[in-house]
């Protein structure tokens, strides 16, 4: 029995430690933007660079959290299939070979809102609990 509860008490632990996963965060967009469901593909495209355009509302601006952010790191292993280091990396080999950079970072999820909220044709990804009627959810198919 004792043994047992070794076990629980580990995969609790192991459970209670692991990093936040895709169904922590949500997609959101300035609320001027018409669409309402994105792609996983769509996704890592605009946070790529590669979609740069919505279709007739403009340009797409995508922000980030920052680097030590939990919820970075579900968005990019989920939408990007990259730790938060080989995004990072990423944009670096890009700027070194394109002049190319990276989304906007934040400091704090709260700037992600205001400045998605702010800024038309702009995206950003949140915890869900983070949330109000200043930013606009989008589905993303794949999830």
């Amino acid at each position: 029995m004792r043994n047992t509860a070794k076990w629980i008490v580990l995969v609790a632990g192991m459970l209670w430690a692991m990093p936040t996963l895709a169904a922590d965060f949500v997609v959101v967009v300035n609320p001027g933007v018409k669409v309402s469901t994105l792609t996983k593909d769509d996704l890592k495209r605009i946070y790529q660079k590669e979609k740069t355009e919505w279709s007739g509302d403009g340009a797409i601006i995508p922000f980030d959290q920052s680097a030590s952010s939990p919820v970075r790191a579900a968005f990019s292993k989920e939408i990007l299939g990259s730790t938060v280091a080989e995004v990072q990396n990423f944009w670096i080999n890009k700027k070194m070979t394109g002049g190319l950079t990276g989304p906007k970072v934040f400091r704090s999820p709260t700037l992600v809102k205001k400045f998605v909220a702010r800024t038309p044709g702009a995206i950003g990804y949140l915890a869900e609990d983070q949330v109000d009627d200043t930013v606009k959810v989008v589905q993303v198919s794949g999830l």
